[in-house]
C-alpha cells in the first residue's frame, strides 16, 4: 500500500495528539477534532465530527471508555462504505463487541494500546481485532506502526490487553480471571507466553510460616496452654513443589 491515507482523529488529548502528529510526520493525511480545542493543535483541526469523517479512509476514536459509545453512535451514520472505524479507547471486551454492533460488515477495528504512548507515539505496540482489523493494518503498516493482527473477533484485542494488565498486578488476580471468563485454553497459552517474559523479581515468592504462632507454643511449653503437637506439625509442613497441584490447571481443566 503506497497511496496516502486520510485519517480522521477524534480526541486530541495526550495520546491522541502524539499518535496524530506521528502519523502526519510519517506522511499520512491527518485531520483532528476535539470539543476542547488544544492550545497547540498537533494536526489541522476540523470544526465538527462530520468534517473529520468525510473522505476519511480511517476514523480513529481515542477518548475514554465513557465517551466511546457516544462517539461511535455519532460517527456510524456518517461513515463511507470503505471507511474503517478504529476504537483505541481502553475498554472491556463486552464494550468493544457492543461498539462493533453499531457498524456494518468490515468496518469496526478493536485496537488495544499495549504500552504508554509518551515516548513511542504512533509506534506504540497495538493489538488489532475485529472485522476491520485487516484493513486497518494494511492501510497503516506503511507508516511504520507497530501493529499486531489478533483476529477478526471484536473484543479479543481488548481481552489480550486486560490479561496482560492483570498479569502485571499479580498471579492471584490472573487465576481468578482465568476461572471466571474467557476461552480457558487460549487464555492459558497467552498467560504462559507473557509470564515467561516477567523478571524473576516480579514473580510472587512463597513465604514460610513463622516458627511460633504468636508465642502460643512458648506459653504451652511453660505449662500455660496445652500443646497440640500434631497441629503444629501440620501448620509448619510445606508440601514439596512436585506434590503441589498446578492451580492454573485446576481452574481450566
Amino acid at each position: 500500500m503506497s497511496s496516502r491515507v486520510r485519517i480522521g482523529v477524534i480526541g486530541l488529548g495526550e495520546a491522541g495528539s502524539l499518535i496524530a502528529a506521528g502519523l502526519q510526520a510519517a506522511g499520512a493525511d491527518v485531520i483532528g477534532f476535539d470539543p476542547v480545542v488544544p492550545e497547540t493543535p498537533p494536526v489541522p483541526l476540523a470544526p465538527d465530527v462530520a468534517t473529520v469523517v468525510t473522505g476519511a479512509d480511517i476514523v480513529i476514536s481515542i477518548n475514554s471508555s465513557t465517551a466511546a459509545k457516544k462517539v461511535a453512535e455519532q460517527v456510524a451514520p456518517l461513515l463511507g462504505a470503505d471507511t474503517v472505524y478504529a476504537d483505541l479507547n481502553t475498554g472491556t471486551p463486552a464494550l468493544k463487541k457492543a461498539l462493533a454492533g453499531l457498524f456494518g460488515d468490515g468496518v469496526f477495528a478493536d485496537v488495544a494500546i499495549m504500552k504508554p504512548v509518551p515516548g513511542l507515539a504512533e509506534k506504540v505496540p497495538m493489538g488489532v481485532a475485529g472485522p476491520g482489523a485487516r484493513r486497518f493494518v494494511d492501510l497503516l503498516e506503511q507508516y511504520g506502526m507497530n501493529l499486531e493482527y489478533v483476529s477478526d473477533v471484536p473484543g479479543e484485542a481488548a481481552a489480550r490487553k486486560l490479561l496482560r494488565s492483570i498479569l502485571a498486578k499479580g498471579m492471584a488476580a490472573v487465576l481468578i480471571a482465568v476461572g471466571l471468563r474467557g476461552d480457558p485454553a487460549r487464555v492459558r497459552l497467552e498467560l504462559t507466553r507473557d509470564s515467561q517474559a516477567l523478571p524473576h523479581r516480579h514473580r510472587p515468592a512463597r513465604q514460610a510460616p513463622p516458627d511460633r504462632d504468636d508465642g502460643c507454643h512458648r506459653d504451652a511449653e511453660r505449662g500455660r496452654l496445652p500443646v497440640d503437637h500434631g497441629r503444629r506439625r501440620r501448620t509448619h509442613v510445606l508440601a514439596h513443589p512436585a506434590q503441589q497441584e498446578d492451580p492454573l490447571l485446576t481452574l481450566i481443566e
